[in-house]
C-alpha cells in the first residue's frame, strides 16, 4: 500500500486544494514472503467526506487505507470542504464539476488508475453521502456505481428551515451552500429530479444505522427512488437493456488537458525562484482600500436606546449595501451593539463599526448573507471571542457554518493586543485580515484553516500559538519580523502553498526547538521532512538570528535558496543536510564555525562563498560530503585545518583554493575526480585519502 498526500491546482475550484490517495501497490507480506501484485491500471474509488472533514478524516479514523490493500482498489479523497460537493457559481467554487469531472482527470493524469466507467466509483459519508448521489448522477457517464453512508438527503427538507440556533437545521447555512432553497426541487441539486432524468443510472449502494437521525431520510429517498426507477424501466425496457449491454464497452474519458496543466504538485525540477502572480498581488492590494473615504451613514436609519456611556445600536432600517455606524448618534458615543441589531439583512455587503464600541450582543449580523467586508473593533463577548458570535455562533466550531461564505475581507479595529485563541477558526472564506497595529500575538487555533486566505501582515507580532495558521494552504508568502519571540508548534503546519517565508530564528524560538519542522508540525528534527510545504522554494533569516542550530534544516528538500544574516556565528551539525535542491550558500563573515555533515548530499549546491573578512576557524567533518554539483571552492585565511571526509565524493569539484589551510584530513578530497587547481602552501600536510589532490601538489 503506498499513501500520497499533496495538493493540485484546481481550475474548477479557481485554487489549490489537498487530496489523499492511496494505491494498492507494494502488497507485501513480510511474515509469508510473498508479494500480491494488484494488476494496472487500478479501479479506482472517490471517496468524499462529511460537513467539517477534510481528506485525511478518513485515515485517521478508519481502516480505508487496509480496505485498499486487501480489495486492490485505489482511493481518492478529496477536500470538499463544507461545500456539499454543488456548484457555486458565485464564488466560482464548483465543486461539483471538481468531484465529478475534473478531479478524474487530474489524478488519471499523475496515478496509474484506469478511465473505464466500470472501474470507477463515488462513494462518501454524511454530507459526502450527498455529493456521492448528486455527483454520481449528474455525472454518470464516469461512474458505474454510487455508494452512500448515512447520506444527508436533506433537499426537500431544508426548504422549510428557518434561521435556529441549531446550525444543523439553520436555512441561512443551506443558503450559503444552496443558493436560494426554494429552487432546488427538480434542479441539478435535487437527486430525486437527477434519477428521474439519468439515462445511464449507476448501481446505487445505501446504508444507514437505525439509530441515526438521517435513518428516516433515507429510508424515505430508497422507497421513492425505488419507484422512480421501477417507472423508468416499465417505460423504457429496451433503452436500458441496451445500455446494460454496452456498459463494458464504454469509450475511455479524455483525460488529455486542453488548457493549462492544472494536475498535482508541480514537479520538484520544475519549481524555481518564487515570484508572486501580479494578478494576485493586485487583488490582495484591493482589500486596503475596502473602507477608504467611506463615509458615515445617516445617524436616522439607525435605532438607538440609552446604554452607560452612550448609546446602543439596536437597528438599522436603511437600505443601504454599505453602511458605516456613526461614532456619535444624538450627540452620544456609541458604545454597543445589541442583539440582532443587523440581524437577516440580506442587502449589506459592508458594515464599518467604530471604535468606541466594546459590547456587542449576540447575532448581530445573524443571517447577512451577503456581507462580503466587516470592519469590527470586537469579535464578542469575554467568553466567546471568535467571529462566529457575531453571525449567532454558540461555539467556535460552528464558525464555518454561521459566518456567510460571502465575507472575504475582515478588519479589527481597536487596540487588541491579542487575537484570542480560536477567533477566526474554520472562517474558511475569508481572503485577507487586517490586524490593528497594536495585536502583538496570535493565539492558538487562532486562524485554523483559513484555507482562502492570501495574504497577512505579520511583522508587528511578537508571539503565535500552536497551530494558529495551520492549514492556511492558500498563503504564499509569509513575513514576520524582528520582533517575533516565540512560534508554537505546528503554528504553520498544512500551510502547503507557502513558497517564502521571512524568520527572524529558526523553530520555535532563538533557543528552543531550532529546527525549522517544529513550526510545521514536525515532533523531532530527524522526521521533519513530510512536513515541510513542498514548495517552500526561499527563505530569509533576520539579523536577530546568530546561530543555527543542529538540524535546523535538515532534509528540506524543497529549498533552493537561503538568505543568512551577516550577524550569523555558527551552522550547526545537519543544519542544511540533505537539502538536495540547495543551490548556492554564502557563509556570512561572523560565521566561525561549520558544524559536521552541516552540508551533507546538497546534491544542488552550485556555490559555496565565504567573506572576504571571514572569521571561519572550524568546519566539521563530512561538512560537504556529496556535494556532487560544487565545482569551486576558496576557503578564508582563518582556516588551518581541513577535516576528514569534508570533500569527499564531491565529483565536480575542480578548482579548490585551501587559504590558510595547513592540515588535510583523512579521505578530505576522497573521489573528486574532477579536481585539477589546487592553490596551496607548500607546507601543507595531506593525510591518506588524498591521492588526486597530492597529484596536483607534485605537477
Amino acid at each position: 500500500m503506498v499513501l500520497f498526500r499533496g495538493d493540485i491546482k484546481c481550475k474548477s475550484l479557481q485554487r489549490r486544494t489537498s487530496i489523499s490517495v492511496i494505491l494498492p501497490a507494494d502488497n507485501i507480506h513480510f511474515l509469508q514472503d510473498s508479494e500480491e501484485i494488484v494488476p494496472l491500471p487500478y479501479r479506482t474509488l472517490y471517496l468524499l467526506h462529511g460537513l467539517y472533514g477534510s481528506d485525511d478524516i478518513f485515515l485517521a479514523n478508519t481502516s480505508i487505507q487496509k480496505f485498499a490493500e486487501d480489495n486492490g482498489i485505489a482511493i481518492v479523497i478529496p477536500c470538499g470542504e463544507n461545500s456539499f460537493y454543488v456548484d457555486d457559481e458565485k464564488r466560482h467554487a464548483y465543486y461539483g464539476e471538481y468531484v465529478g469531472q475534473e478531479l478524474l482527470d487530474i489524478t488519471r493524469n499523475i496515478f496509474p488508475l484506469s478511465d473505464k466507467r466500470e472501474d470507477t466509483f463515488i462513494a462518501g459519508f454524511s454530507m459526502g453521502g450527498y455529493g456521492a448521489i448528486r455527483n454520481g448522477l449528474k455525472y454518470s457517464q464516469n461512474f458505474s456505481k454510487i455508494g452512500m453512508i448515512s447520506a444527508a438527503l436533506i433537499t426537500d427538507d431544508i426548504v422549510s428551515y428557518a434561521d435556529d440556533d441549531n446550525v444543523l437545521r439553520s436555512r441561512s447555512f443551506y443558503e450559503s451552500v444552496f443558493g436560494d432553497l426554494d429552487k432546488v426541487k427538480n434542479s441539478d441539486k435535487d437527486p430525486e429530479y437527477l434519477i428521474e432524468n439519468c439515462d445511464n443510472i449507476p448501481d446505487i449502494f445505501m446504508a444507514c444505522g437505525v439509530d441515526d437521525f438521517l435513518y428516516d431520510k433515507n429510508v424515505r429517498c430508497n422507497m421513492d427512488w425505488k419507484k422512480v426507477i421501477a417507472a423508468l424501466l416499465a417505460l423504457s425496457m429496451l433503452l436500458l437493456f441496451a445500455v446494460a449491454c454496452q456498459r463494458g464497452e464504454e469509450t475511455p474519458v479524455d483525460s488529455e488537458e486542453t488548457e493549462e496543466a492544472t494536475a498535482g504538485p508541480i514537479p520538484q525540477e520544475q519549481q524555481t525562484d518564487y515570484t508572486d502572480d501580479p494578478e494576485r498581488v493586485a487583488y490582495i492590494e484591493s482589500f486596503g482600500t475596502v473602507f477608504a473615504a467611506f463615509p458615515e451613514t445617516d445617524p436616522q436609519a439607525f435605532t438607538v436606546t440609552e446604554a452607560e456611556g452612550g448609546v446602543t445600536v439596536t437597528g438599522y432600517t436603511g437600505k443601504d449595501a454599505a453602511v458605516r455606524v456613526p461614532s456619535i448618534i444624538d450627540g452620544k458615543p456609541v458604545v454597543a451593539v445589541g442583539d440582532a441589531a443587523f440581524a437577516q439583512n440580506t442587502v449589506l455587503q459592508k458594515l464599518y463599526l467604530p471604535d468606541g464600541i466594546t459590547t456587542v450582543g449576540t447575532g448581530i449580523l445573524a443571517g447577512c448573507s451577503s456581507l462580503t467586508s466587516l470592519r469590527t473593533p470586537i469579535l464578542g463577548k469575554d467568553d466567546a471571542q471568535y467571529l462566529g458570535y457575531l453571525f449567532g455562533a454558540n461555539k467556535y466550531e460552528d464558525n464555518p457554518i454561521c459566518v456567510p461564505a460571502s465575507l472575504e475581507y475582515l478588519e479589527l479595529g481597536g487596540n487588541a493586543v491579542k487575537l484570542p485563541d480560536f477567533a477566526l477558526f474554520d472562517c474558511n472564506d475569508l481572503v485577507y485580515v487586517s490586524f490593528p497595529d497594536t495585536l502583538k500575538e496570535l493565539g492558538s487555533y487562532a486562524m485554523f484553516q483559513c484555507s482562502s486566505l492570501l495574504a497577512l501582515n505579520m511583522q508587528g507580532l511578537t508571539s503565535i500559538g500552536e497551530h494558529a495558521l495551520d492549514r492556511c494552504a492558500s498563503l504564499t508568502t509569509l513575513t514576520f519580523g524582528e520582533g517575533l519571540q516565540s512560534i508554537g508548534f505546528g503554528a504553520l503546519e498544512g500551510c502547503i502553498n507557502l513558497r517564502s517565508l521571512t524568520l527572524p530564528f529558526v523553530g520555535g524560538s532563538a533557543t528552543e526547538q531550532t529546527y525549522l519542522g517544529y513550526i510545521f508540525g514536525a515532533a523531532t528534527p530527524d522526521f521533519a521532512a513530510g512536513y515541510y510545504p513542498a514548495y517552500l522554494v526561499e527563505l530569509t533569516l533576520l539579523s536577530t538570528c546568530t546561530s543555527l542550530g543542529n538540524y535546523a534544516f535538515y532534509e528540506c528538500d524543497s529549498l533552493l535558496r537561503i538568505t543568512l544574516p551577516q550577524t550569523l556565528t555558527s551552522i550547526g551539525i545537519r543544519a542544511f543536510s540533505y537539502c538536495t535542491r540547495l543551490e548556492g550558500i554564502a557563509v556570512p563573515a561572523g560565521v566561525t564555525r561549520i558544524g559536521e555533515n552541516a552540508f551533507f548530499g546538497c546534491q544542488k549546491l552550485q556555490t559555496l562563498t565565504f567573506g572576504s573578512a571571514s572569521a571561519l576557524n572550524e568546519i566539521g567533518i563530512n561538512a560537504f560530503y556529496g556535494c556532487v554539483s560544487l565545482t569551486s571552492v576558496s576557503l578564508p585565511q582563518t582556516l588551518t585545518t581541513l577535516p576528514a571526509s569534508c570533500f569527499a565524493d564531491c565529483t565536480a569539484l575542480a578548482t579548490v583554493d585551501l587559504g590558510g589551510v595547513m592540515r588535510v584530513g583523512k579521505n578530505a578530497f576522497h573521489n573528486c575526480v574532477a579536481l585539477n587547481t589546487l592553490t596551496v602552501s607548500p607546507n601543507a600536510i595531506f593525510e591518506e585519502g588524498n591521492e588526486c589532490a597530492k597529484l596536483l601538489i607534485k605537477e
